[in-house]
């Protein structure tokens, strides 16, 4: 659910061991219709080499960036380029594995040896009905083995690691080519631009804005309003242009305001990681531009039009499996003069935006959770300072906020505490106050009423969730608790996803949460980085993983071949998620 769904997360058994650092391995990645794709990845400290059939890439972890040239021909062209966050790393699932166990969203259900290797077997559930079941080597935390099972249908192995080694690989295979040269400096952004362009929110229609930036202010006219930006502080004042004294609204924001270079670094990043490839060039509205192409899971095609002088994105186009383009955005002038001053000039009725309200750190709530309308399930959360315990009737989790570990005990058998590390949100009741209250700030929701909930005085925000549905919360303005949330799709009646029956702001009953006597110690969490432990759920991170290694074997195989997922529960992929969040345009 964009923006809103996420799993009521509770703490339980993390991975322990060492994330290796020098290694080889061959994985071989089995892409639907029966296809096999092998790839052998080579790593000592900050250097690591990853072979495709017909290309080799040589990162280096410590300045970020990579070499590719095909190993046919070593001494023919090399392609260079700066890279961020993920390169391909193997054990990128580790800690997402460690933290979806740590979080009961995952559990240990065996024991099985592959080629060699003793591993646990793990098994996690890949709504809607499926369940992601992988093996994975409890000392090196490295997973051997990944099977997506559907609702119906037959287990699909994804990624099978056939050969795993933590000697040193050889040195000749890190040494580069005598072609290979350090990439160009990425282009900056300009700070100074006047920018018109076209954009298409979920509903279809275009919409007319014109951007102007001068340092840290900007401003952004729409068809009926004006926005002006203070980027340094992260404020926003919104006027009607027909009557600026009339009306001045104000509020904090965070992230993104509407930046039309948001895409810019995107772009460069997924040409890259092989993600994405330039196919051509053309002239949009007098602007040179490249064509870059990238997969759009399942089956469709993203096609960009970038000006390389500046970076800027002068157009976007989707094309569904089936479907005709569709063009989201369309830049129609750009210029790098200095806009007029008086475009940053506030109306006299403007005031700097109250402080938001900060959430409560004592207090108890109880929750009723229907996520997509499944049966009623109810969670009582308390919480004090730095100590929380979320009660789910059958289990309880203690949460150490300041530690970051758990314990989590059967209520009818105390006697059993399985303590922990989590990392991330702990099921904080509060997680989407500060989502809404951005919305709102951005323009993306907007205030339609008010209601009394289980004897809370609400007000009821609306926002778009694409396709064509939308996404209501009943928010306390005082506390800034969101009671409840529904969906609503398109074309069918609205779903209730959860629902604050009870909440106090009173310290709870300090006996809340004292431990069992069979609550020990969590073992030390592997020292890793959490390259996606952003995805909510461990099947999107598995998913993400296929994808990437299925669009860096076609890139380097010069296939077309789409990433076809929908029939083994990827239905949604990260990049998919970032594509389908409304942007300030909208």
């Amino acid at each position: 659910m964009s923006k809103v769904g996420r799993a009521v997360l509770m703490a339980g058994l993390a991975v322990a061991g060492l994330r290796a650092q020098t290694y080889s391995l061959t994985e071989v990645v089995s892409l639907p219709g029966g296809a096999k794709v092998t790839a052998t990845f080579y790593r000592n400290g900050s250097k690591a080499v990853v072979d495709y059939p017909l290309t080799r890439s040589l990162y280096d972890l410590q300045t970020q960036v990579r070499y590719t040239w095909t190993l046919a021909d070593p001494g023919g062209a090399c392609g260079s380029a700066t890279f961020s966050g993920e390169w391909g790393d193997p054990f990128a699932l580790s800690p997402v594995a460690a933290d979806q166990i740590a979080k009961q969203l995952a559990k240990v259900t065996g024991a099985e040896t592959i080629n060699g290797v003793a591993t646990r077997i793990v098994e996690s559930p890949n709504p809607p009905g499926g369940t992601v079941k992988f093996w994975q080597d409890p000392k090196s935390t490295l997973v051997l083995r990944v099977q997506m099972v559907p609702a119906s249908g037959p287990a699909v192995t994804m990624v099978d690691v056939q050969r795993f080694s933590m000697a040193a690989p050889d040195p000749a295979l890190f040494v580069l080519p005598a072609g290979c040269h350090l990439p160009a400096k990425p282009v900056e952004p300009p700070q100074t631009y006047t920018i018109t362009r076209l954009a298409s929110p979920a509903a279809g229609e275009r919409q007319k804005i014109t951007t102007c930036r001068n340092g840290s202010k900007a401003v952004a006219d729409r068809p009926l309003t004006r926005s002006l930006y203070d980027l340094a502080a992260h404020v926003q004042y919104t006027w009607a242009l027909a009557n600026p004294g009339a009306f001045c609204q104000s509020a904090n924001f965070t992230g993104d305001w509407g930046d039309p270079f948001f895409l810019s670094p995107i772009t460069e990043d997924q040409i890259a990681k092989q993600l994405a490839k330039v196919t051509g060039a053309e002239t949009i509205n007098g602007i040179a531009a490249r064509i870059v192409e990238s997969p759009d899971p399942p089956g469709g095609m993203v096609k960009l039009w970038q000006d390389p002088k500046s970076s800027l994105v002068l157009r976007v186009q989707r094309t569904p499996a089936g479907g005709p383009a569709v063009t989201a955005i369309d830049v129609l002038n750009f210029s790098t003069t200095a806009p007029d001053p008086s475009l940053f000039v506030l109306p006299p009725g403007c005031q700097a935006p109250a402080k938001p309200p900060e959430p409560p750190q004592a207090y108890t709530i109880t929750r009723l959770n229907t996520p997509s309308g499944a049966p009623a399930h109810k969670v009582t959360i308390y919480r004090d300072g730095s100590r929380a315990l979320v009660d789910t009737g059958e289990t309880r989790t203690f949460d150490n906020l300041q530690t970051h570990t758990n314990y989590t005990w059967s209520v009818s058998r105390p006697g059993i505490c399985s303590p922990g590390n989590y990392s991330g949100d702990w099921g904080d009741p509060f997680f989407l106050s500060p989502l809404v209250e951005d919305q709102l700030a951005k323009g993306r929701a907007k205030e339609t009423g008010s209601d009394t909930v289980s004897g809370i005085a609400t007000r009821i925000v609306e926002s778009p969730n694409p396709p064509r549905g939308s996404v209501r919360f009943w928010q306390d303005p005082k506390s800034t608790l969101v009671v409840r949330v529904q969906t609503v799709p398109a074309t069918s009646p609205a779903v209730t996803e959860f629902e604050v029956k009870t909440f106090s702001a009173a310290a709870p009953d300090p006996s809340v949460f004292v431990l069992p006597a069979a609550c020990g110690a969590p073992a030390k969490p592997a020292p890793v980085a959490l390259d996606r432990a952003s995805a909510a759920l461990w099947g999107l991170a598995v998913c993400h993983r296929y994808t990437r290694l299925q669009s860096r074997w076609a890139s380097s195989a010069r296939l077309h071949s789409p990433a076809y997922r929908a029939g083994i529960g990827c239905a949604t992929s990260p990049r998919q998620m970032a594509a389908n969040t409304p942007s300030s345009s909208s």
